[in-house]
């Protein structure tokens, strides 16, 4: 069933009235045309389906589908992209509930405070966005050239090299508030968090097992970890890391895409 309007209401107003899409920035709330208390929202998703034959339907035993937890706020245009049968697979219940969780992170950031904040430049900040995408950029371009592989727990030494470099936020010392290389523009420094968090993920990851160049693999270029004696561990380190790094590029590929 669709939500309720207070329930939409609600859900809009805790991400500051903006589409939960990363790569989106539509206002979701405006005056309505039956009165001043009339208010209009666009529009709101379902994070988990009780339909059936709907995007991301799973059933549970006395789980109210329309209750605001389960509740996304999205623009028409990005509701109807997450609920095309096509993309079903790339829009998981997941992904939907981490835009939810970061939208709102942003819109408790942004309490408060000026649309227009006067205290840093927007061109400066924009070369630092740059700087950060063509980083995560060379990342992209490497994986995505070898992706076959990844399922073998197999990486190219540039992207692991870079994934550690980009643990550090592609820079020396240690990532922090006070990082040369964190914006100052709070949308775009709570995004590079988020990449460094998982990329010190993927490099602890990486760190657990012994990755080298070892003779049996096609390229000098590549490189793998030592296996061990139990191959299901080694397929449950597989699956940690592909998992770790499909993160990696959604958020990527989101950081990039921004408006």
């Amino acid at each position: 069933m669709p939500f309720k309007a207070d329930v939409r209401l609600i859900a809009a107003a805790r991400t500051g009235g903006i589409c939960a899409n990363p790569r989106c920035s539509c206002y979701l709330l405006g005056p309505g045309d039956d009165g001043p208390y009339q208010v209009d929202v666009f529009e709101a998703a379902h994070i988990i389906s009780g339909a059936s034959k709907g995007p991301r339907y799973k059933f549970i035993l006395d789980f109210d589908y329309d209750h605001i937890s389960n509740c996304i706020p999205l623009c028409r245009s990005c509701h109807r992209l997450i609920d095309h049968p096509q993309n079903w697979k790339m829009y998981t219940v997941e992904v939907l509930q981490e835009w939810k969780f970061d939208a709102e992170e942003m819109a408790r950031m942004r309490r408060n405070k000026p649309i227009n904040v006067p205290f840093f430049d927007p061109n400066t900040e924009r070369g630092v966005r740059r700087k950060f995408a063509e980083n995560l950029g060379m990342i992209l371009d490497s994986l995505w050239d070898h992706q076959r592989l990844l399922g073998q727990g197999i990486l190219s030494q540039s992207a692991y090299q870079n994934i550690c470099r980009g643990s550090r936020g592609f820079s020396f010392g240690e990532w922090g508030h006070n990082h040369p290389d964190r914006s100052h523009d709070a949308r775009i420094a709570y995004r590079q968090d988020g990449l460094v968090a998982t990329m010190e993920r993927l490099t602890t990851l990486l760190y657990q097992r012994r990755w080298a160049r070892y003779t049996w693999l096609e390229d000098i270029n590549f490189c793998s970890f030592r296996e061990s004696r139990f191959s299901n561990l080694d397929s449950r380190y597989t699956d940690n890391l592909n998992h770790e790094l499909q993160i990696l590029i959604r958020q990527a590929h989101d950081f990039r895409d921004m408006p």
